[in-house]
């Protein structure tokens, strides 16, 4: 089995995405979407985890990355995660709810670049894990 680690990441505003169809875990656009690239140190961090609740399942996504690029939360993203394996999942729709992103900084004595944002990604959805083809 192989270990499957986030290389790339992409957004897009939630209102840009192109139509899509969804097959099970499949997601096909109806056209290239345009996606926006963020430059992030790799490996990047995914966890996928799933809870039932009133006998409904949730599934989670949370995403978290590194960059020096200080604009990636402004405003409402879909995000496009390239995998190793070379997978691509997708985080968040066009519909509500939309993901959510969280920033932080740590400047700390230790040698790592602390010039490096770090931002959390979490999506809610009854969903399955969107696998893009």
């Amino acid at each position: 089995m192989k270990l499957k680690k986030v290389i790339r990441l992409a957004r897009i505003p939630v209102n840009n995405l192109p139509p899509m169809v969804k097959n099970g875990s499949r997601v096909i656009f109806n056209s290239a979407p345009n996606w926006e690239k963020i430059p992030i140190e790799v490996p990047a961090s995914l966890s996928i985890s799933s809870k039932i609740e009133k006998k409904i399942t949730i599934y989670t996504q949370k995403l978290v990355f590194r960059t020096f690029n200080e604009n990636v939360k402004n405003g409402v993203f879909a995000y496009l995660v390239s995998l190793s394996d070379g997978s691509d999942i997708l985080i968040g729709t066009n519909e509500r709810p939309f993901p959510v992103a969280e920033t932080s900084q740590q400047l700390t004595a230790s040698n790592g670049n602390s010039e490096l944002v770090q931002y959390t990604v979490t999506y809610h959805s009854t969903s399955e894990i969107a696998y893009i083809r």
